[in-house]
C-alpha cells in the first residue's frame, strides 16, 4: 500500500511538472524568445528549454496529493534569474517572480524624445533664437508684413518667458525705418512704424534707418521729426544708416522739382531732428544708389551735419560722380570696340 501510494504520488508530481512545462512553453513562445542561465549563457532550442525549467524546479519540495489539491494552477518557476529577451528590440528582460512578460515589458523606461528649449543655456538659446526671428531687412510699415514679420511675431505668444526673451532678439537683431516709404502709407495721418511701438520694445532698438528719395517732389506731411517717434527713449541706438535714392539737386531734375535747394533743405533738417534727440548716438553710415554724387549739394550738406553733431561717419560704398561713372563707361564701350 505505501509503495503504491509513493508511484501514485510520482505521477501526479511529472504530470504537474508536465502541465507546469506546458504552461510556460505557450506563455513564452519559444520561436520569439531566448533563456539564459545565471552565468549569462542563452539557453536554445525547446527540449533544452525543457531540461532548464526541470533543473531549476528540481530543487523545489515534493509535490503531494495535498498541496495539488489547493493549487488552481501550477505554479510559476521562482527563479529571479531567469531571463528573456526579445530578438526584434534586442531588449533583455528579467521575470522576476511571479512578475509576467507583459507587466515587466510595462515596467520599462523609455527615454523621452522633446527637451525642454530654457534646459539650455542663455547662450544656446539667444543664438537658436536668432536664427529663428533675425532677417537681412529692414522693419518697416509694409503690406507684406503678414507674410514675414508677423510668423515670427507669433512666437512671441508661446508664453511670457518666451516673449521676454524672444522680443529683445528681434527688435535689437532688425534695422527699423524711421519714416515709412511705401506709397500706401504716405497719407497725411498715417503714423510711421516707430509710434506704433511701445517704449519697451524702444529701449531695445540698436539701428535706424533714415530712407531719402520717396517722395522728393512733394514729401508727405507725415513726414517729421516730433516726440510721437520716441525718440528720446532709445538709449541703445548707436547706428543711424541713410540711405540715399536720389539727389534732386541734380541738373536732371531740372524742370520736375519744387527748387534746387528744396529737397536738400528739406533731409537736412530731418537728419538734424534725429540726431539731436537720440542720447546715445555714436555712428552714422551712408550708402545710396551709384547715381547719387558724393560731391553733390545733398550728400555734402548731410556728412557736414553727422560731423558738427560730433558724430562718426562711415560710408559703406564709395560713391562716384555722374560725371566720372559717365566716363567709365565711355571707356570700357571704347575698349570693346
Amino acid at each position: 500500500m505505501i509503495r503504491a501510494a509513493s508511484k501514485r504520488q510520482a505521477r501526479l508530481s511529472n504530470h504537474s511538472l508536465s502541465q507546469h512545462e506546458s504552461s510556460i512553453t505557450q506563455h513564452l513562445k519559444f520561436d520569439s524568445m531566448q533563456f539564459y542561465d545565471e552565468n549569462g549563457v542563452e539557453v536554445a532550442g525547446e527540449n533544452n528549454v525543457s531540461s532548464f525549467v526541470r533543473s531549476r524546479t528540481a530543487a523545489r519540495p515534493p509535490m503531494t496529493f495535498d498541496r495539488l489539491q489547493g493549487m488552481e494552477r501550477p505554479e510559476m518557476i521562482p527563479s529571479t534569474d531567469l531571463c528573456v529577451s526579445s530578438p526584434p528590440k534586442s531588449t533583455k528582460v528579467c521575470l522576476p517572480q511571479p512578475t509576467l512578460l507583459s507587466d515587466a515589458l510595462s515596467d520599462l523606461k523609455i527615454a523621452p524624445k522633446t527637451f525642454r528649449f530654457f534646459d539650455l543655456p542663455y547662450e544656446l538659446r539667444s543664438k537658436i533664437l536668432g536664427y529663428v526671428l533675425i532677417s537681412d531687412r529692414t522693419i518697416d510699415l509694409d503690406p507684406q508684413n503678414y507674410r514675414t514679420a508677423h510668423q515670427r511675431l507669433s512666437l512671441f505668444l508661446t508664453s511670457h518667458r518666451f516673449h521676454e526673451e524672444a522680443y529683445p532678439v528681434f527688435y535689437g537683431g532688425h534695422t527699423f525705418r524711421i519714416l515709412p516709404t511705401h506709397g500706401r502709407f504716405f497719407g497725411n495721418k498715417t503714423k510711421p512704424l516707430l509710434t506704433r511701438l511701445s517704449p519697451q520694445y524702444r529701449a531695445v532698438l540698436v539701428s535706424l534707418e533714415l530712407r531719402l528719395g520717396p517722395g522728393w517732389s512733394n514729401p508727405p506731411k507725415s513726414w517729421r521729426v516730433d516726440d510721437r517717434l520716441g525718440l528720446e527713449e532709445m538709449a541703445a541706438v548707436r547706428t543711424v544708416k541713410v540711405f540715399v535714392e536720389c539727389d534732386p539737386s541734380h541738373d536732371i531734375f531740372k524742370g520736375f522739382r519744387i527748387g534746387r535747394e528744396f529737397f536738400t533743405d528739406f533731409s537736412v533738417e530731418l537728419l538734424e531732428g534725429i540726431l539731436h534727440r537720440l542720447p546715445a548716438l555714436v555712428q552714422v553710415e551712408y550708402d545710396g544708389w551709384p547715381s547719387v554724387m558724393r560731391e553733390g549739394p545733398l550728400m555734402r550738406r548731410l556728412i557736414k551735419v553727422s560731423k558738427d553733431g560730433g558724430k562718426r561717419v562711415k560710408e559703406l560704398s564709395i560713391q562716384q560722380s555722374f560725371e566720372k561713372r559717365h566716363k567709365l563707361i565711355s571707356l570700357k564701350v571704347k575698349n570693346v570696340g
